[in-house]
């Protein structure tokens, strides 16, 4: 009697086991077909993510937590603070080198708005200046100059020569937009001791201002950031920390006269109002 009530009280388990088990499995594949018919990230974007993630050179899983955190944080454009900067530089157009492609590797801005590559340099970049320019942007920032000055052998007014031409070219194709050039950011010391001709950077940046002015376009100064936080430098001493593009972004920002999403609702919330239209 025992025996057959041991054996009855083990089945009873074993059947409450079997549908605990069968139970999971179905809120599991439920769960799974939910999310995969509700998924709204593409294939692409997660080899984008994939190929970003690739990349990250950390020691520890606290390295990699902390650059996965600064990715989150710009996913959609936005800041610590709060700012969206796709939505701040929407139709704008910022056309660079590899620092420029941080701008979308770390989420700051979407692909549609960055024009860049590693090794760019406008010895080389005139399909992307064209390319940039068919969209014809409200505003559009140039960055480029720190592999130039190696391509020109040191040779600014060459490296000018060739800017000036592209900047032209590209305000003929897209004539209402507003043109602003960066200047080179500074390299660190063991950069430039590792490749002398980095030194000339301040060279360089001169003869950028004084095109600037002839073209009648903006120049915005970006040396002083890196050595107002030297921080900010990545690992070679000429690329940058994700910080550095918030600081840069609210530069261009300012002297571009973009409003921040804050000021566009306000803005449109007033425009309700006849008198703010008079």
């Amino acid at each position: 009697m025992n025996n057959r009530s041991t054996r009855n009280k083990l089945n009873l388990r074993a059947i409450i086991v079997i549908l605990a088990v069968l139970i999971l499995a179905f809120m599991f594949v439920f769960n799974l077909f939910k999310s995969n018919r509700n998924a709204k990230i593409a294939k692409e974007k997660v080899k984008a993510n994939v190929t970003k993630v690739s990349k990250f050179n950390f020691s520890t899983v606290v390295d990699v937590e902390a650059e996965l955190q600064k990715m989150k944080e710009a996913e959609n454009g936005g800041s610590e603070d709060g700012k969206n900067y796709r939505t701040i530089f929407a139709n704008c157009a910022i056309v660079g080198d590899s620092i420029t492609e941080g701008l979308t590797v770390y989420g700051f801005l979407g692909e549609e708005q960055v024009f860049s590559a590693v090794g760019g340099a406008v010895s080389k970049d005139e399909a992307m200046f064209d390319k940039a320019a068919a969209t014809y942007p409200k505003a559009a920032f140039f960055s480029y100059g720190m592999n130039d000055m190696g391509n020109f052998n040191g040779d600014a007014d060459s490296f000018i020569e060739q800017y000036s031409n592209l900047i032209n070219k590209f305000k003929k194709k897209s004539p209402k937009t507003k043109i602003f050039v960066n200047g080179i950011s500074t390299p660190d010391d063991s950069a430039i001791s590792a490749n002398k001709v980095l030194g000339n950077y301040k060279n360089f940046n001169n003869k950028i201002k004084a095109m600037c002015k002839k073209l009648k376009v903006t120049y915005i100064d970006t040396a002083h950031i890196l050595v107002d936080d030297p921080s900010l430098y990545a690992g070679d001493g000429i690329h940058v920390q994700p910080a550095y593009y918030v600081i840069w972004l609210d530069l261009m920002q300012k002297k571009a006269g973009l409003y921040s999403e804050e000021e566009i609702n306000l803005s449109a919330h007033f425009s309700c109002f006849p008198w703010t239209r008079l």
